[in-house]
């Protein structure tokens, strides 16, 4: 298999127009799922932002972001290489209908994130105080550091149970666990703390309760979805090299959890909790230029997987090109539009905030490079790859921490927001190099230019007529709107790909064959 993943691929030419569309529509259906939940799961995360920020202010909030950073750091570090195994020697499974060898990833995994997190939490209970008063400069944080600590195992339990129904190809259930009932109890019972005057702590408490209710609540659907959980199956694993795989991808998520929060933990560990809680606030805000590349990576992902393991390399090359497309296309213009009104959308969370909008530019334009880039770092990962993605991701967790400590003590907040656009940037180009050094194919198409040179265009008219128009207050959502039709203007003139012509003509014949029958019923 190894040379033929050498052998020069010309991915342009493979398929047929009609194999394009219908590829395009088997992704377009799972991303779409994915997409859906990721958007309700990012604007209820975002609801809870604004109320968190709203209620508690700068400092507050900053002390709130923190102990959320270190449960992060817990979750990624209990979950993060059996959530990579579970989905790689789960799809694998799925795809040989290996029913006990699924049994056994799933279980392996169920068991395994809660048990490490759990772990995990009585450290961070125990060091609490020590955190608290050395490291951050807070003592009101050790509180807040103990009762998110509490909260660790339910927390790796939801996660968990999400990735395993990734791992069943079931984006749907994933979604329901992870992107809607979750972050849905979370600011249900955050609001009702908030109704009975419990601020700080009833906003981290609110996140424990609604993590176990959300944890049962996974185990119930995996349940229904894969009934042999509770059959008298014999699970199979092949455990050492699950391990083996597992215990390298840990590694490997350990760099990326250095580098998610690195500059939020660094911080507050050099500047007050105030600049933490506005630079959380542009890290919340500028995330969600990256909305559609982790929806539709999600989908990716486990056909990657299938495609790289029955070797059809030529496929998983169009797959890439095609994935990567619609996700610069999506990308870009979100962007764009928090990059041109960084200054009014950081108002949002309260005028104080307002001073984050440099940082907030940073982090938007380091979510479109890695939006441009695509998922090649999943691509490396589901080929069995993941020695160098752990090399990759060490070296940018590395690069990061160096960053964070020569610019934070010089240009706080936004000194940390650079150094994570760096970083990022820097390893994105690295694993572009590393994909196409590897398997000769890259997630460039001969149409890529299309959505940049419509991002330019929108950018350039929204510049001009700023000359003219200086909207006030939440006014600025007007323009907003005009640059994003602007853009879609300029992708319809520069037209659309065969591929995509099909798929939406596919979509609208769905939409008609349903509203015909919908009168056909009255």
């Amino acid at each position: 298999m190894s040379r033929a993943l050498h052998g020069g691929v010309q991915p342009d030419s493979i398929l047929s127009d009609k194999d394009k569309a219908k590829q395009a529509s088997s992704l377009a259906r799972g991303g779409g799922i994915a997409f859906i939940g990721h958007l309700l799961g990012r604007s209820l995360h975002f609801a809870l932002q604004v109320l968190l920020t709203r209620v508690l202010g700068p400092w507050g909030y900053g002390l709130y972001s923190l102990g959320y950073s270190m449960l992060s750091i817990g979750e990624r570090l209990s979950i993060a290489g059996l959530s990579q195994g579970t989905v790689m020697f789960g799809a694998e499974a799925l795809a040989r209908d290996a029913k006990s060898h699924l049994k056994g990833t799933l279980l392996a995994s169920l068991i395994g994130g809660p048990a490490i997190g759990s772990i995990l939490a009585l450290i961070l209970h125990l060091l609490s105080e020590f955190l608290s008063i050395n490291v951050f400069h807070e003592p009101e944080l050790a509180p807040i550091l103990r009762a998110f600590a509490w909260g660790l195992p339910f927390y790796s339990l939801v996660m968990m149970s999400a990735h395993c129904a990734r791992a069943l190809r079931r984006i749907d259930v994933e979604v329901a666990i992870a992107r809607f009932a979750h972050p849905l109890l979370v600011v249900a019972v955050v609001a009702i703390a908030y109704l009975f005057g419990a601020r700080l702590l009833g906003a981290v408490y609110g996140f424990v309760v609604s993590s176990a209710i959300s944890g049962a609540l996974g185990i119930l659907l995996l349940f229904r979805l894969f009934p042999d959980l509770l059959s008298s199956l014999s699970p199979r694993i092949e455990l050492r090299r699950f391990l083996l795989y597992s215990l390298t991808v840990t590694f490997s998520g350990l760099s990326l959890v250095i580098v998610s929060r690195t500059d939020r933990i660094m911080l507050g560990a050099m500047k007050a909790a105030e600049e933490v809680g506005i630079y959380n606030a542009a890290a919340a805000i500028g995330i969600q230029a990256s909305i559609f590349l982790v929806s539709l990576t999600a989908i990716f992902a486990p056909t990657a997987a299938d495609l790289y393991h029955r070797g059809l390399t030529r496929e998983l090359a169009q797959t890439l090109k095609t994935t990567s497309r619609w996700i610069l296309t999506l990308t870009l213009p979100v962007g764009a539009i928090l990059c041109l009104f960084a200054s009014q959308v950081m108002v949002v969370f309260g005028r104080e905030f307002s001073v984050g909008a440099p940082a907030l530019i940073s982090l938007a334009l380091a979510h479109m490079i890695n939006g441009a880039v695509g998922p090649v770092g999943v691509v490396l990962t589901m080929s069995g790859h993941h020695r160098l993605s752990l090399l990759n991701n060490v070296t940018l967790s590395v690069v990061n921490v160096v960053l964070n400590l020569l610019l934070i003590p010089r240009w706080g907040f936004l000194g940390a927001a650079i150094a994570t656009a760096s970083s990022v940037t820097l390893v994105n180009l690295v694993r572009l190099f590393e994909v196409y050094y590897l398997f000769r194919f890259h997630p460039f198409g001969h149409s890529s230019w299309k959505p940049l040179a419509a991002t330019l265009a929108s950018c350039g008219v929204w510049l001009i007529v700023r000359q003219v128009v200086h909207p006030s207050g939440f006014w600025w959502v007007v323009p907003a709107i005009g640059t994003m039709l602007v853009y879609l203007c300029a992708l319809l003139l520069f037209r659309l790909e065969e591929g995509d012509k099909a798929l939406l003509a596919d979509v609208k014949s769905r939409l008609t064959r349903c509203n015909r029958s919908g009168r056909e019923q009255t």
